[in-house]
């Protein structure tokens, strides 16, 4: 206590001088200017001073004798200073003639010097509170390491306790019990940790970079950066180095190559806080591929997850961009094992999103680890998770995890997605399901959902959803709101940033669109919805703004939809298209257009002498295709029989063709068990 009396009587000392100091100021006349502002210079010291008393107060008690001390010193060779200054301001104030003439009794100098002094005691208190913060953050590091200690071993303990108990006959079990509630009395919680709690033990960092200089000649870069960790706010300097994309660690990270990396460590060939020339750290790389080994090893060894790169984006954006990756799941837990999902991006959100829309099934998973609870985020930010499950990878229940409701309301039906001028641009869940609904159909062009055959089991789910938003007069609000049309959605037809048909090129004959149409018109009267009435909904739209040209990937012609007719019942309904390739005598253009080789005629004579790497290239660009027909076509034009195609492409040729065979005998046996198990009459 001796340490904290001497401060606090350095500060009560201090104080006199000061109010002695400005009642002679206040009886003199035409006092200079520098004199008032040293004397306010010294008021901001005595504040100073005074809280650093009553820190020293507060902390001594906890913090080391030897930092105590140190503070101390520093006050006092602080208060030294300053008590130079105002006895030799005194004196000169004292000494004067005539108090009218202080300024020639004060001259330049002696004012600079004391300006000199003050600076130098502003340094030293200073130095005196940084040190006494760096003993309270010790502090607390200690006590929290204590305090994570005594939890595991408790822990331990009650395991163990528990085990006996189970173990143990009955007659010794309410000894154990007794036994038990005697020491979870005292300081004792057998609550087994939820993940969320495992998480908030970890020590939350936050890192900002206030300085950068780097050198990419000299592949050296220096950050001063500003820490906070459990409260209290740090500085410090990190060096790194900057490394080539193709430099071997970041090969390792993004190779899932976890030994070689650990050896580029120990033989210190790399660093964990080595960059490439864009700022991307070794743990931007592994999220890239989603490894998660390198991932935990990374972390475990210091790497920051909320680091960003020079474009300010974050280790869980690259995860986002790479979230069609197996083990994404995986590798989102330990992203977020130490830090909440507010910490690691700018705009987890939309992050958060990209990987829901990316991975749909694993929605519920993901969403299960998040802090504080999903279903405390606003109506807004889960209806968006929704929308973005809404998908036929995924079963119908994450869209109601998403939602986190037990049924639909009208303010679920449409979506604000983004403005445009002064209006805003929606979409309807009507438009959603719709997508969803279609995906189950074969030959839609989008071949990722029937990769895995056999995954797309939800359809009665997704009709269920469907079902509730019509009733609830979802068709309605998607044409009120200007949403894109609910039947051009499930005939394929889209209205991204170009107007463009998704499905393949068989499906744009008028028997195939008709038949398809009439499905969903049964859907929607299956519903409860009036047809006539949705129908004149539809046919204003078509003719408004939505019959086309619709490109038709890869972009070589278009489709406009000409006309179609409705009626009460699904058979009144029926659509006709045109193609661009009818308007322009069809085949004809269409091969003149085609990026395709110039082969000599059948029994022409050569022009120029065959190339067969040519030949091979064209082939394995276009000749892997589902349909054998298609690529009996294609042989009879290259002039190849089937054996010579065998001896020509070789054996990988022969096991990739065997292998699409069973890849769309598989898609058709799919198909017609869909079709089957729905009440759907198949496409003729």
């Amino acid at each position: 206590m001796a340490e904290i009396v001497g401060i606090v009587a350095a500060a009560l000392e201090f104080g006199s001088v000061i109010r002695e100091l400005k009642e002679l100021r206040s009886s003199i006349k035409h006092a200079p200017e520098g004199l008032g502002q040293l004397l306010e210079e010294l008021d901001s010291l005595e504040d100073v001073l005074q809280t650093l008393a009553e820190q020293e107060a507060v902390t001594a008690a906890y913090v080391s004798p030897n930092a105590v001390r140190n503070c101390r010193q520093r006050c006092e060779k602080a208060v030294q200073g300053i008590r130079i200054v105002c006895d030799g301001l005194s004196k000169c104030i004292k000494h004067s003639r005539l108090r009218g003439s202080l300024k020639a009794a004060l001259k330049k100098d002696v004012l600079e010097k004391s300006a000199r002094e003050i600076e130098r005691a502003k340094s030293n208190l200073i130095l005196a509170q940084m040190a006494a913060l760096n003993a309270i953050s010790t502090f607390n590091l200690q006590h929290h390491a204590t305090t994570q200690a005594r939890v595991v071993s408790s822990s331990g303990n009650v395991s163990a306790l528990l085990e006996d108990i189970r173990q143990a006959p009955r007659s010794a079990v309410s000894a154990a019990v007794s036994t038990l509630t005697c020491q979870s009395d005292s300081t004792l919680d057998i609550t087994p940790l939820s993940e969320g709690a495992q998480r908030s033990q970890c020590a939350r960092v936050r890192t900002q970079r206030l300085i950068l200089l780097q050198s990419r000649r000299l592949g050296k870069a220096i950050e001063f950066v500003q820490q906070q960790a459990y409260g209290a706010w740090t500085y410090g300097f990190r060096t790194y180095s900057i490394r080539p994309c193709d430099a071997l660690v970041f090969k390792y990270a993004q190779g899932d190559d976890l030994s070689a990396l650990q050896q580029l460590f120990q033989t210190h060939q790399a660093s964990i806080h080595d960059r490439d020339q864009f700022g991307r750290t070794i743990l931007h790389w592994a999220s890239t591929l989603a490894r998660v080994p390198i991932m935990k090893f990374l972390i475990q060894q210091g790497a920051d997850p909320k680091e960003r790169d020079f474009d300010n984006m974050s280790c869980l954006s690259y995860l986002a961009l790479s979230a069609c990756a197996a083990p994404v799941v995986d590798a989102f837990r330990v992203m977020i094992q130490c830090d909440v999902l507010s910490d690691l991006d700018d705009d987890p959100q939309k992050a958060l999103n990209v990987i829901i829309a990316q991975k749909p099934e694993a929605a519920p998973d993901i969403l299960a680890m998040l802090s504080p609870p999903w279903s405390s985020h606003d109506l807004l930010t889960r209806l968006d998770a929704a929308y973005n499950v809404c998908d036929a990878r995924a079963h119908s229940t994450a869209f109601w995890r998403c939602l986190s409701q037990s049924q639909l309301e009208s303010s679920c039906l449409v979506r604000k997605l983004s403005r445009n001028g002064n209006s805003f641009v929606y979409e309807s869940l009507i438009s959603r399901l719709a997508g969803v609904m279609t995906s189950f159909w074969p030959n839609h062009g989008s071949y990722r959902f029937w990769g895995d055959y056999g995954s797309c089991q939800d359809y009665a789910g997704w009709r269920v959803l469907f079902q509730s938003a019509v009733r609830l007069s979802g068709l309605c609000f998607s044409f009120d709101y200007l949403c894109f049309s609910p039947m051009l959605t499930y005939l394929r037809f889209g209205n991204g940033d170009n107007l463009c048909f998704y499905g393949s090129h068989s499906d744009l004959s008028s028997k195939r669109l008709t038949h398809k149409l009439r499905h969903w018109a049964q859907e929607v009267l299956d519903a409860g919805q009036d047809l006539s009435e949705y129908g004149q909904w539809e046919h204003g739209f078509l003719f408004s703004r939505a019959r086309g040209p619709y490109m038709v990937t890869p972009g070589r012609f278009s489709v406009v939809v000409l006309n179609f007719t409705y009626g009460a019942n699904p058979s009144d309904w029926q659509i006709w298209v045109s193609m661009s390739l009818d308007e322009h005598a069809g085949e004809f253009w269409q091969s003149l257009e085609d990026p395709e080789p110039e082969f000599d005629l059948p029994g022409a004579w050569p022009s120029t002498p065959p190339v067969s790497g040519a030949r091979y290239d064209v082939f394995m660009g276009r000749g892997f295709w589902y349909s054998r027909r298609k690529r009996r076509r294609w042989l009879r034009y290259l002039g190849l029989t089937g054996n010579e195609a065998d001896k020509f492409f070789g054996d990988h040729w022969k096991t990739r063709v065997a292998l699409l065979a069973g890849s769309g005998k598989k898609k058709k046996a799919t198909a017609e068990i869909f079709f089957r198990e729905n009440g759907i009459s198949p496409p003729s």
